[in-house]
Order: C-alpha cells, then sequence, then structure tokens
C-alpha cells in the first residue's frame, strides 16, 4: 500500500502512470459520476486502485481503532456527557433524562462510522452532527432492533423456546450488517431486508466473522470494565459513562472502517479524505475545495504561479467563501504584490465582517490599510465596531483611519455621529491632535442638529481645556 504523494498519512486511491505517484481523493480532479479521475499535475487520466490496494484490513488497524477515541475533541464530548449526566442524575426523572441525552451520545457514534465509511480516518468536529445524517442513521438502527425483537417474540410464542433460540442468534450474526446497511443505504426497508443483509455479509466474506468476533470481545471488555468499576456513587456512574462511550465509539469507528475497507464491493461511494458538510452540499462545495486542492498541488510540485491563478479562480467564483478567501489570502500575503493583496484583502475583509470575525478583520484591514489608507468596509454598521477591535489591540492609528472621513463614503448613514465621537474619545486618550478633536466637533455641531448630538457637542467642548479647543462654534 502507498500513501498519497501530498497527503502521507493518507492512503493512495488513484496512481498516474505518467508522474509514477500515488494520490487521494483530495489530490484529484474527479468525476465521481462516471468513477474517473485526473492528475492535477499532468492532466492525464488516473488509475483507480481497488480497496484492498490501499486500506489495510481492519484487523490490521485495531491498534489506531482502540486509540481513535483518545483525542481532545472524543474525550471533551465524553466527559461533557458524563458531567451533565451526573448533575441530572441529582434531580427528579433524572435518569430519565441522562438516558434521552446519551442519545447524543449515539447520534455522535452514529456521526463517526459514517465520516469513517468515507474514508476520513480523523475524528470529525461536534458541529458536523447537524449536518450530518447521523440522527437518521440511529433511526433506522432503532427500528431494526424494535423490528427484530418483535420477530424474536413472535417465534417463541408460536413456536417456542428453540424457535426463538435459532431467531436471536440469527439476529444477532445479521445485527452488524443491519448497522452498516444503516449507512450504506439511504432506505429503512433496505436494512430491514435480510436479502440486502446477507449481501453485505457475503460481499465481506469470511472477515464477517471476525469482524463478530471482534465485536464480542469489545463487549465482554465493556461489561468487564463497568462491573469492575461498579459502585452505585456519582464518581462511578460518570466513569461508566464515560468507558461506555469510549467503546461505542470503538465499535461504530471499527464498523465504519470495515465499511470503507470493502465500499467496492458493496457498491458504496466513498468520498476519501473529504468532511461530510462537502459530502453532503455536493457539486459546489466540491468543486470549491477541489480548486484549492488543485493550487496547492501544483504549489507544492514547484508551479507558484499556476497554483496562484487556480486560487484566484477559486476567489472569483466563491466571493463569499471564507475558507476560499483565507487561503489566497495567506498565498498572496506571503508571495504576492501589494496589488494583488489588495484585490483579494478587500472581499476577504468583507468576508469576515459579515461572518462578525472582527479580531481577524482587524488584522487584515490593519495590513492591507498599509497599502492604501482609502480602504473602507462595504458595509457601514460594521466600521464601529471593527474600529473598537483595532482600539482595543492598540492600534489606534489604523482605527482612526477607518473612521475618517465616515460622512464622505456613507453619506446617508445614521452612524456618523457614533463614529465620529468614537474617534474623539480616542484622540482624547491618545492625548494628542487638539485641532482634529476641534474639527470633528466642529463638523458635527454644524451639519448635525439633532439637539441630543449637539448637547453631546457642548459635553466634550466642556470636558476639555478651552485653551485646547477654543471657543469657536461655543
Amino acid at each position: 500500500m502507498e500513501n498519497c504523494k501530498y497527503h502521507p498519512d493518507v492512503a493512495g486511491r488513484w496512481y498516474c502512470p505518467q508522474c509514477d505517484a500515488c494520490v487521494c481523493d483530495k489530490c484529484a480532479e474527479i468525476n465521481a459520476a462516471k468513477n474517473l479521475a485526473r492528475c492535477f499535475v499532468c492532466g492525464n487520466d488516473l488509475d483507480g486502485l481497488r480497496s484492498d490496494q490501499y486500506v489495510p484490513p481492519f484487523w490490521r488497524a485495531l491498534g489506531e481503532i482502540h486509540r481513535y477515541p483518545l483525542n481532545s475533541v472524543t474525550l471533551t464530548v465524553l466527559a461533557s456527557l458524563a458531567a451533565v449526566t451526573g448533575i441530572l442524575t441529582l434531580f427528579p426523572m433524572g435518569y430519565f433524562f441522562a438516558l434521552t441525552l446519551n442519545l447524543l451520545l449515539f447520534a455522535y457514534a452514529a456521526m463517526i462510522m459514517e465520516h469513517t465509511a468515507h474514508g476520513n480516518l480523523k475524528h470529525p468536529q461536534v458541529f458536523l452532527l447537524f449536518e450530518s445524517s447521523g440522527k437518521a442513521i440511529i433511526f433506522r438502527q432503532f427500528v431494526l432492533v424494535v423490528a427484530m425483537a418483535l420477530a424474536a417474540t413472535w417465534m417463541g410464542r408460536h413456536f417456542g423456546r428453540t424457535a426463538f433460540f435459532v431467531c436471536v442468534q440469527t439476529f444477532t450474526f445479521l445485527f452488524p450488517a443491519g448497522i452498516m446497511a444503516a449507512v450504506i443505504e439511504d432506505s429503512l426497508l433496505a436494512c430491514l431486508n435480510p436479502r440486502r443483509l446477507l449481501a453485505i455479509i457475503r460481499a465481506i466474506g469470511w472477515p464477517y466473522l471476525l469482524l463478530l468476533l471482534f465485536l464480542y470481545l469489545l463487549q465482554i471488555g465493556n461489561a468487564t470494565l463497568t462491573q469492575w468499576v461498579g459502585g452505585a456513587s456519582v464518581a462511578t456512574l460518570l466513569l461508566q459513562v464515560v468507558i461506555g462511550g469510549y467503546f461505542l465509539i470503538v465499535i461504530y469507528h471499527l464498523l465504519g472502517y470495515v465499511i470503507y475497507q470493502y465500499h467496492d464491493k458493496l457498491g458504496f461511494a466513498a468520498h476519501q479524505g473529504g468532511n461530510l458538510r462537502t459530502h453532503n452540499t455536493g457539486h459546489i462545495a466540491q468543486s470549491w475545495s477541489n480548486m484549492l486542492n488543485k493550487a496547492r498541488v501544483l504549489i507544492m510540485e514547484g508551479r507558484p504561479d499556476e497554483g496562484k491563478a487556480v486560487a484566484k479562480e477559486a476567489a472569483l467564483a466563491f466571493p463569499t467563501n471564507l475558507q476560499v478567501q483565507a487561503f489566497i489570502y495567506d498565498l498572496l500575503r506571503k508571495s504576492g504584490s501589494d496589488e494583488e493583496r489588495l484585490q483579494i484583502g478587500i472581499p476577504y475583509l468583507n468576508v469576515l465582517l459579515y461572518q462578525n470575525q472582527l479580531n481577524k478583520a482587524a488584522e487584515v484591514y490593519a495590513t492591507i490599510s498599509r497599502i492604501d489608507k482609502e480602504i473602507k468596509p462595504a458595509d457601514g454598521d460594521k466600521v464601529a465596531l471593527l474600529a473598537a477591535v483595532l482600539h482595543q489591540a492598540g492600534r489606534n492609528r489604523e482605527a482612526l483611519r477607518l473612521i475618517s472621513d465616515f460622512h464622505a463614503y456613507y453619506p446617508d448613514h445614521s452612524d456618523i455621529a457614533k463614529n465620529y465621537f468614537y474617534a474623539v474619545d480616542i484622540l482624547i486618550k491618545m492625548k494628542q491632535s487638539p485641532e482634529i478633536i476641534k474639527s470633528i466637533l466642529d463638523f458635527l455641531a454644524d451639519n448635525l442638529p439633532d439637539p441630543q448630538i449637539q448637547e453631546r457637542v457642548k459635553h466634550y467642548r466642556l470636558r476639555l481645556k478651552p485653551a485646547a479647543l477654543g471657543a469657536g462654534g461655543a
């Protein structure tokens, strides 16, 4: 197995005979509908590798699978869930609400299984829980459990204990395939179809028996540790929640890995190296990420001008996409000309302000305003907020530069007085430029007749030394 040339920790999925290199899905121009791919570097068609050529078998990856939950994100989720569960148990009906809360853990585990099934072997971010189909997967599994329980009960009542025992063993054998079917298939009926479950088992082959053994050992490990912790105190309850969550995530990650390993045989389209957001939002999301990946590859291949051109194309095509604008801004900040930095810096600044990322916006404004002092945000509503962040960061000159001539750039804006009074406050704290303070107050007194504004102008003039501001206009 050879890893991707540009992502050494990711298995290669395509091979380029021209470049003699393996690449992952991120580093190829893929036509998913036709299962074809082209090389970013030479443009030639790539040879697809079978999943068994680039995915290690799950029995060789058990160490990594067991270590999977041991990351800051997953451990934080488990610790938070345990803490909330402990708090809930102190109240009446607390155990009921704690049980309901634990459904979120199952949804998180199902999201991990789906994430892994697409070849993403690093943990997903928690916010993707709201974008993934984890909740739908859990619902399908719940229906599967209920259906199997009802069928086994019916068999026991009508045909005796032997029939019940045989039915339970059969369902135990089929159940892991049913869980995987909840990810592979979008249909609930497919998860309940014994023929489909048997087809999944046949596609995996004899390793399915090995999978059953590992799942059984994991269940035994969970039960043993839980029993060993024992006790009825809140502390032991919290520890049991963490232990149970750990084994649940390991089991679901293992099942997702098996789907990924056999996705060719299972007829499952695994988008290796992508993410749930890309997978669920379709062609548009894939196109911008694909363009950025191509730019990265070209730059790594020593073709920075071509990479820069692709990145600029992405920035023009997706002017409101924060990730695209951030990528091209960072790229040009290091290697672009002042004109290029300004060209991309302005839309990046506006996107940051639109998404209320004021600290980063202040940093970008401070950089590009050195190139062009007349730069202003597209949205006048954000000027005062951005100026406040600049002032708090000690960038007083940039804050004043941002506010200057506000009335000329935003003539009909309702915040003219607000911004100019804020500029006066900054100048007073800086203990300089009394002439500028006087000119600002004079402008407000002469052009904004609102009584409240006039009263505030008088307040500032009385507050400051007459010698500094003069008596004009008082």
